[in-house]
């Protein structure tokens, strides 16, 4: 099946494939599809992209956007589910296309999580070692249980002594996540570190509310607080020095929960 272009600047092209082995995914593999997301911007539907039969797929950023810039991201879906998820990345100057293979086993969601939202934080805005690149956060409804994924630049990874402080509000639903990993001590840098816990007050958000990071350009505050930040902070700490405050480039912008799943609209 040939290339059918869908838009006037092709975003994406590649391979997926169903395990680590090289399997290419067909439709015997199950429903799949993949989709092109306007990170951060909660108006524009985020558009599907061509998945044909040898597992390669082709995706085209829509006729009216002539300068796409880099906050898109390559969904992988299967049975309406995200296996896996690829930022466009703006180190490399953001000169698509770009060629991105996925597997549908790695880099998946927990088994359990239905619900998440993603931040996509601007290279180069931090102050402290660490210049944080993204953070995705997947829960389960039912339970509160989730997990936090905070990826950082290869030229500036987590290292030494760390403290990650997670802090999201969520005024629709009325409630506030905060939970912090104090002292992080790293042998090695890394690109990506995880947090596990549970938290009730996830229980009750919901697909399209609008989820803050922080509080330092006047958005909301929780209830009994007069300001918040999400960020991970390097050793000695401090008040917005040595430190990345973990948002989108305005800081203003909320991130938005996304659901799959039945049961969840």
């Amino acid at each position: 099946m040939p290339d059918i272009r869908q838009g006037s600047i092709k975003a994406a092209m590649g391979r997926v494939f169903v395990n680590p082995d090289g399997e290419p995914w067909s439709e015997e593999s199950g429903v799949a599809s993949v989709e092109l997301y306007p990170v951060g911007d909660t108006l524009r539907a985020p558009i599907s992209g061509q998945l044909l039969d040898d597992g390669s797929y082709h995706i085209w950023f829509p006729h009216e956007v002539q300068d796409p810039r880099c906050d898109w991201e390559v969904v992988v879906f299967v049975e309406d589910v995200p296996a896996e998820r690829q930022l466009l990345p703006a180190t490399y100057g953001c000169t698509p296309p770009y060629y991105f293979d996925f597997w549908l086993t790695p880099g998946a969601p927990p088994p359990a999580a239905t619900m998440s939202l993603i931040v996509i934080d601007p290279v180069g805005d931090h102050t402290g070692q660490t210049d944080a690149t993204a953070m995705r956060l997947y829960w389960d409804p039912d339970s509160g249980e989730f997990e936090v994924r905070i990826e950082a630049d290869t030229l500036a990874p987590f290292q030494g002594l760390l403290s990650i402080n997670i802090n999201l509000y969520n005024p629709e639903a009325g409630t506030f996540l905060s939970t912090s990993r104090d002292s992080w001590l790293l042998d090695e840098p890394q690109t990506r570190l995880v947090l596990h816990g549970v938290s009730p007050e996830l229980t009750v958000w919901r697909p399209g509310q609008q989820v803050f990071t922080n509080s330092l350009e006047g958005t909301p505050n929780p209830p009994n607080t007069t300001l918040f930040r999400t960020s991970v902070n390097n050793h000695p700490l401090s008040f917005l020095t040595n430190e990345d405050v973990i948002a989108f480039e305005d800081l203003a912008t909320p991130a938005v929960v996304v659901g799959s799943g039945a049961g969840l609209e």
